[in-house]
């Protein structure tokens, strides 16, 4: 028998206008990508066709012209998943926030001062992500929600981006990637409406700042070697001749 968990998600808009404009060499991800990332990391075969036959694409052709668009569109779904590997490849996502740098003194726990660059996110924590593909919904969980709020940087980063910050005014755009790591198949959460939500939990393997003139502030990638992430990120930053502190 199915465990129904019951628990509080608040939306935190992944694909934003201005996630989308600022950083335009990602590609986001969609609603279809996490679908197809939840089945792939489970290790089960999507219901293409079904899929297919609930698509605007699919009902909105002529009836004669079907078959057709049911083996193309099946073609490509079988494409997409076999292509996503969630050892190495990244579901991306972005949203408006805005940061702050913060020296924290020491404690107990940290004995010694430390730097910290801090997130506020448009959600209440922990944050999760919903998506809704067709009639089933989505949500990414990060494994380590602290990682989205803050991060700790060195004394050099601080001292920069408490000058570069200073100066923004605008929203910020926080992008990230996150590494798909289990894929609840047997356990489904609620919504706060009471509709079933199926968990992909996720690890944070990358993470950048951006203005909103689309400049680069800030990135920390968590893991090295992991495709899509450092490249883009290295990628945008000899493109655009970010000098970013370490």
């Amino acid at each position: 028998m199915r465990c129904f968990l019951f628990i509080l998600l608040f939306l935190l808009t992944p694909a934003s206008a201005q996630a989308q404009n600022t950083a335009g060499a990602f590609r986001l991800s969609g609603a279809q990508d996490i679908a197809l990332a939840f089945y792939k990391t489970g290790g089960k075969t999507p219901p293409y066709e079904s899929w297919i036959r609930k698509s605007a694409r699919y009902t909105t052709t002529a009836p004669y012209l079907r078959p057709r668009v049911l083996a193309a569109e099946k073609e490509a779904l079988q494409k997409a998943y076999r292509d996503f590997n969630p050892q190495s490849d990244v579901l991306t996502l972005g949203t408006r926030i805005s940061a702050s740098v913060h020296l924290m003194q020491a404690d107990e726990q940290t004995p010694w001062p430390r730097y910290e660059l801090h997130f506020d996110l448009p959600v209440s924590s922990p944050p999760s992500f919903p998506y809704t593909y067709l009639d089933n919904k989505y949500v990414l969980i990060p494994s380590d929600p602290d990682s989205l709020l803050r991060q700790t940087i060195s004394k050099d980063r601080y001292d920069y981006l408490a000058r570069v910050l200073q100066n923004e005014s605008a929203p910020l755009t926080l992008i990230f990637q996150m590494r798909p790591v289990r894929a609840e198949m047997e356990n489904p959460v609620r919504d706060i409406d009471g509709e079933i939500m199926w968990p992909l939990i996720t690890e944070l393997a990358a993470i950048s700042l951006w203005n909103e003139k689309g400049a680069q502030l800030w990135e920390n990638t968590m893991v090295t070697g992991i495709g899509p992430a450092s490249d883009e990120l290295m990628n945008l930053k000899q493109n655009r001749g970010q000098n970013i502190p370490y």
